[in-house]
């Protein structure tokens, strides 16, 4: 008899802790070419619900199209936020010349996968070969170790033609000390973030014990500073406070404006907890000025000053 239905093998979450938890809508997850090939051909469907997105099995006749199905899928990431990669907890980096290149081996059991800066990968155009100079230190490796096939030229150097192991990820190494890491890539869109690669049991166990799986990012830490300008801010008695008694602010008067920078890093979110006041104290009485002062966003990240690799988050005040 012939039967058809659908069964979900899989449910990958996306989540991103500068956003409300589920709530991340910005972020896409498309099947890069030969992937949706190889899901069309063994009947599975890519499926997005609000920050989750589902592999589907179309069963016919209770039978898979191949033996196991796709045992390596890729997808691209991007995000409809431009200012994505300053919101999270990553080394700021231009799509143009470097992208995230993250792998979730389901087969072994990894369950969950966090984006960092070990996942940042130099970003190559294709060409037609890979040219390395003629010292035999040389080697070109994949993640796995494994070294790719070279062959020597007349002069000594050594081709690769990267046509033959796809796009990578690849170490190039010189002796025992890891040169740069790269991908290849042609000509992605603006948006696009980088590469996730998803590792696949076999589909009949999967179709037995489907599997719940996780991408997260974390949100970017960074020192909050707000900047008061207008007449009289340096005045003595004015600071920020936080309610909750938690963060501390140290006061710096500049020529033109007073700056309060908070004692400690704090997460950029689009929903901060976080209540700070503007307050003045004076010897007859002490005034709240701003009864909530705006949270910083990632428009606002700056290089902190005198600090190297670390950043703040600027908002202006005007009295």
């Amino acid at each position: 008899m012939f039967t058809t239905g659908f069964k979900t093998l899989l449910r990958l979450r996306v989540e991103h802790e500068y956003f409300a938890p589920g709530s991340v809508l910005a972020f896409g997850l498309e099947p890069l070419p030969p992937s949706a090939r190889q899901l069309r051909a063994s009947r599975l469907l890519w499926k997005r619900r609000e920050n989750q997105w589902a592999l589907v099995w179309e069963g016919r006749n209770g039978g898979f199209a191949g033996e196991d199905g796709p045992q390596r899928l890729r997808f691209a990431m991007s995000s409809a936020m431009p200012l994505w990669v300053n919101a999270s907890d990553l080394p700021p980096f231009s799509a143009n010349s470097e992208q995230l290149y993250i792998e979730l081996d389901a087969a072994a059991g990894q369950e969950r996968a966090r984006a960092g800066a070990e996942h940042l990968f130099a970003l190559e155009r294709p060409r037609p070969m890979l040219e390395l100079p003629p010292e035999s230190p040389w080697r070109l490796l994949d993640l796995g170790g494994q070294e790719l096939s070279r062959a020597p030229r007349g002069d000594g150097s050594l081709w690769m033609a990267p046509e033959e192991w796809g796009d990578g990820p690849f170490e190039l190494w010189r002796g025992m000390e890891l040169e740069r890491r790269f991908l290849f890539a042609g000509q992605a869109a603006s948006n696009r973030l980088g590469i996730m690669e998803l590792r696949l049991p076999p589909l009949g166990k999967l179709l037995e014990s489907p599997l719940e799986l996780e991408l997260r990012f974390g949100a970017r830490q960074a020192f909050w500073r707000y900047e008061l300008h207008g007449q009289n801010t340096d005045r003595p008695g004015l600071a920020i406070e936080d309610e909750a008694g938690i963060v501390a602010f140290a006061r710096e008067d500049g020529p033109r404006s007073s700056r309060f920078l908070s004692q400690e890093g704090i997460g950029l979110s689009d929903h901060p907890a976080q209540r700070f006041q503007l307050v003045e104290a004076t010897a007859q009485a002490r005034r709240v000025l701003v009864a909530r002062l705006a949270a910083p966003t990632p428009a606002d990240l700056r290089p902190l000053d005198h600090r190297d690799g670390q950043w703040a988050a600027v908002r202006h005040v005007f009295l």
